[in-house]
């Protein structure tokens, strides 16, 4: 656009100076034929008086014309030609000059298209660069080199909207995006670490000089994490437990994302579960006032021990193979069943009591259910609570050393790293898309209005920091979600390889990319990715001249030669040119220990798409070059696993310089943008 506004100024500049001249030839010519005339007539008193000395007025032959004519025909005969000549010349010098030019401007207009890269100028307007004198806020996009001024900038976008990025494994993003932003970053944060990596680079920034609570929760890891228990969530004896179970249960029995619509024993399960997180969340409040040891908040992990006759809620009669239905079949967890079928419900409280109706339907319909039916619903709920048998899980999902809610409104902003090994990364997926999606439901629950604009009750904002996200699966909620939650002060960062496997998980007709204002791209290793991006960066038009020449080969000069100018389009970028995109020049380091490694040493380039603004043509930023990232990231990691503390006042950071000290998190709520 910019470059097409240039063309339209030039052109306009260039009618203007045109105008100017044919002015400025209409008095020159009026001053020639006037100072002809007069010479030709001897400066003749009857003239008239001069301006000075022997100057008279640009137009005062013509009205000598009507005086003199008689007397001195011939002379103007001479000025008419003089004046007819050098009008013919001003005309055609315009009409070559100005006319044809304009004219070969506007054949070489972008009729085709009008994408370009993006200038400085234009970058300005798309957000990504602070305002001046201002530091930048916001998450890291890339990096802009400005030739003009020298210098490199860097690309923040600190708006409401989402970000997403295109990034093949060993890419360079988590160098270039993932670390840079969780080290400036200063409100709540969430963050999916596959290899603990991104926790130990920015923990320690993060808890010392951004103010923040760190949490640690790597689940499948005995002593090194933090715990969370599910149904600590649940807002227990109010008019909310049944939708909270009932969102639990969705999530741990759809467990892949597939849904449970279709699938019978799948609706069953959820059914059971729903009554069964229920029923021990009661039972925990009998054992409390029976002086009864141990903890009293159930965890999943008692719900998985429940279905198979064991722990401290499992009925004290359940065994597996109670009674026998009219077929002769074992009828499985009689017992169970039947404590959910005989609650009390006949009391005055309307939570506790529709609570309670659910639990004792949910008995009822298993107690109804033939022993092969039955025995395949346990069947899928036990599949669905696995995970939760483990001890290690289990201990680490027994209580809360934090609630969702304060992630966004404790007093300091809340750091939470979901850390997971290779080993155990497809084991932890259900455990992720459950947090995930609590995080979603729970914290997107309420919005306020000031003069007519939403505004947030939370005190702080939060960036969902989603590494490898596809590989959770397709999380429906999270998706339809996206569209919302930026309304709640959410901001989601979502990374995928390309987008290919985004739509492994979400089909074609995906809404992630849709709901994602910012889209950061480096080059892809598959080529319908590659045709994606192609196809992003808009079509623009290519004008190539042609010369023919006509007469003899070895004559003295050739009788004709037809200039002519063809207009095509093509993509700003072919696939094949963003399939070569230079990537990140890498070097390969021999550590202490004799093992090799590959580094980079130079920063790649990529492209960064912004809604509405042209593409930006940028770097990747390389963390460990700059000097205020490097000295953050050297900060180390707390030591503990860390706990939200009912009561903390802000921490005031010390010793720590301008480089160092973020931008001040929000304390009270904030106005959406």
């Amino acid at each position: 656009m910019s470059d097409k506004k240039d063309k339209n100024s030039s052109i306009g500049k260039l009618r203007l100076i045109g105008g100017l001249y044919l002015v400025l030839f209409v008095l020159g010519i009026n001053s020639v034929c006037t100072q002809f005339v007069a010479s030709r007539l001897a400066y003749h008193p009857a003239l008239g008086k001069p301006l000075f000395g022997q100057l008279y007025s640009p137009f005062d032959w013509w009205r000598w014309l009507f005086h003199f004519y008689d007397a001195a025909a011939t002379t103007y005969n001479y000025a008419f030609f003089i004046f007819g000549v050098g009008t013919m010349v001003a005309m055609l010098s315009y009409v070559l000059v100005v006319g044809f030019k304009s004219r070969s401007s506007r054949q070489h207009s972008d009729i085709h298209g009008t994408a370009h890269f993006a200038t400085m100028n234009e970058l300005k307007e798309t957000g990504l660069l602070p305002p001046e004198g201002k530091p930048g806020e916001g998450v890291y996009c890339g990096a802009f080199d400005d030739t003009e001024n020298e210098r490199v900038v860097y690309l923040r976008h600190n708006g409401p909207e989402h970000v997403c990025a295109l990034a093949p494994t060993r890419s360079g993003k988590g160098v270039g995006l993932v670390t840079p932003t969780c080290l400036s970053w200063p409100a709540s944060l969430f963050v999916l670490d596959r290899k603990g990596e991104v926790y130990a680079m920015t923990a320690g920034w993060r808890e010392k000089h951004a103010n923040n609570v760190v949490l640690r929760f790597d689940p499948a890891q005995p002593g090194k994490s933090c715990s969370w228990n599910p149904i600590g969530e649940i807002r227990f004896q109010t008019r909310f437990q049944v939708s909270d179970a009932q969102n639990l249960a969705l999530m741990v029995v759809d467990s892949d994302g597939k849904g449970i619509e279709s699938n019978h024993f799948r609706s069953a399960a959820f059914e059971l579960l729903v009554g069964l997180i229920l029923h021990a969340l009661y039972k925990g409040v009998a054992l409390k006032r029976g002086g009864i040891p141990g903890p009293h908040t159930p965890c999943l992990q008692d719900c998985a021990h429940m279905l198979t006759g064991v722990g401290d809620f499992a009925a004290p009669d359940t065994d597996n193979d109670l009674d026998l239905n009219d077929g002769g079949d074992p009828k499985a967890l009689t017992g169970l069943f039947e404590e959910m079928r005989d609650v009390n419900f006949d009391i005055t409280n309307d939570a506790d009591r529709e609570s309670r109706l659910v639990i004792s339907g949910a008995g009822r319909r298993m107690l109804g259910t033939p022993a092969r039916e039955l025995g395949s619903i346990i069947s899928t709920a036990n599949n669905a609570l696995s995970l939760y048998r483990d001890p290690i899980v289990g201990e680490n999902t027994s209580r809360c050393d934090f609630k969702i809610e304060d992630l966004m409104d404790h007093e300091r902003p809340v750091s939470l790293y979901f850390i997971t090994s290779p080993r155990n990364a497809d084991r932890m997926k259900p455990l992720a898309r459950l947090l995930l999606t609590q995080i979603v439901l729970t914290l997107a629950d309420e919005m306020e209005f000031d003069q007519g604009r939403a505004k947030t009750a939370h005190k702080h904002r939060l960036l969902l920091m989603l590494d490898e996200f596809p590989s959770l699966g397709k999380i429906e909620v999270f998706e339809s979600a996206l569209a919302y939650i930026a309304g709640y002060g959410m901001k989601a960062y979502i990374i995928t390889q390309d987008v290919q496997q985004l739509y492994k998980a979400y089909t074609n007709y995906e809404s992630i990319i849709s709901n994602c204002h910012v889209r950061v791209a480096f080059a892809p290793n598959k080529l319908e990715t590659a045709e994606w991006m192609s196809k992003m960066t808009g079509q623009t038009t290519v004008v190539s001249e042609n010369i023919s020449t006509s007469g003899k080969r070895f004559g003295m000069m050739l009788e004709q030669v037809t200039r002519s100018y063809q207009q095509t389009q093509r993509p700003l970028m072919t696939a094949d040119e963003i399939m070569r995109l230079p990537g990140p020049t890498k070097a390969t380091v021999t550590e202490q220990d004799g093992t090799t490694k590959d580094l980079i040493t130079e920063a790649g380039e990529m492209l960064v798409f912004v809604a509405g603004q042209p593409v930006i043509r940028g770097r990747q930023i390389l963390y460990f070059k700059d000097p205020v990232f490097a000295k953050r990231s050297m900060i180390p990691p707390p030591k503990g696993t860390g706990k939200v503390p009912v009561n903390s006042a802000p921490i005031s950071s010390s010793n720590t310089s301008p480089a160092d000290e973020p931008a001040t998190p929000e304390r009270v709520g904030f106005v959406i943008p």
